[in-house]
């Protein structure tokens, strides 16, 4: 699994206010099953018209939270088909930049948004945790997504720890540096 976004956090963005609701300078992207003939297709947009029969697929609304979570995906469509079962979409903006987004709420959705980065191959950031109460019926899902999240944690632990060696490295190099200038003076 990819640890790219070990460390990622949530960024606020309000999308229909900072960006418009038709979707200028963004676009969504989200799995979708037509009610009409039950073709299954990769919404691209919002409200987007069945590819086979031309109807209407409601539902496919894009983001709903002021919520997104970075992420790259080589092709936002096959990725979309991996979190079909999620309450999540792609979004690409015109940058190039890509972020997940929650297509609903109204409670915990962390351990969503965990499975989310893991369908997508990637180890999910530390900051989310899996909610206590996820109730999921898949045990094994549950134990493989428990088993990523510390995978994770050991991750960050493992760059801090790095980090905190170099960093003592240097004031230990400053301190040689600082006596050997103190010695130089007294000479």
């Amino acid at each position: 699994m990819n640890c790219d976004y070990v460390d990622s956090k949530p960024l606020t963005f309000d999308w229909r206010e900072t960006l418009g609701d038709d979707c200028e300078g963004w676009t969504p992207y989200e799995w979708a099953e037509c009610p009409g003939c039950g073709h299954e297709f990769c919404a691209v947009g919002v409200n987007p018209s069945c590819p086979e029969c031309y109807d209407e697929v409601e539902g496919c609304e894009g983001p709903m939270m002021n919520c997104a979570y970075p992420i790259f995906a080589l092709d936002l469509k096959a990725a979309a088909r991996k979190i079909k079962d999620l309450p999540l979409c792609l979004v690409e903006m015109r940058d190039g930049s890509q972020y997940l987004a929650l297509t609903g709420g109204g409670m915990d959705l962390s351990t969503e948004i965990i499975r989310a980065y893991i369908a997508l191959g990637y180890l999910p950031p530390v900051h989310f945790r899996p909610a206590d109460n996820c109730g999921w019926e898949n045990k094994r899902g549950m134990v493989r997504v428990l088993r990523l999240c510390a995978e994770s944690a050991k991750c960050a632990a493992r760059w801090a720890s790095n980090h905190q060696a170099r960093i003592r490295e240097m004031q230990s190099r400053q301190r040689k540096v600082r006596k050997a200038a103190k010695l130089t003076k007294l000479a």
